[in-house]
C-alpha cells in the first residue's frame, strides 16, 4: 500500500493478510476478523506491531448454520464500517 504523506486517514482492514511493514502504517486502523480465521493468529501479530490508533474487533461467529452465520456476520461487519469513522 502506497500513499502520500498523510494521504490515508482511515483505514478498514477486513481479515488482512500478509501486511508486509504494519508498523509503517498512517492514520487510523479498525481490524475487522472472524474468530474462525485460518490467520487469526498472523493478523493479531500485524496488529500489535501497527501504530495506534488503532481498533481490532474479532466478529462473533455464530452457532447456527452458516447461512445464519453469514448474516450475523454481515449485520455485525456492516454495524462496525458504518459506526467507526464516527468515533473518533
Amino acid at each position: 500500500m502506497k500513499a502520500e504523506p498523510d494521504g490515508i486517514q482511515n483505514l478498514i482492514l477486513l481479515s488482512p493478510y500478509g501486511i508486509r511493514d504494519p508498523h509503517m502504517t498512517k492514520g487510523r486502523k479498525l481490524y475487522l476478523v472472524r474468530g474462525t480465521d485460518n490467520y487469526l493468529g498472523m493478523i493479531g501479530r500485524q496488529y500489535e506491531r501497527a501504530p495506534e490508533p488503532k481498533e481490532f474487533v474479532l466478529l462473533d461467529d455464530a452457532t447456527a448454520n452458516q447461512d445464519s452465520s453469514r448474516g450475523v456476520q454481515e449485520q455485525q461487519l456492516y454495524t462496525e464500517m458504518l459506526l467507526w469513522p464516527s468515533e473518533q
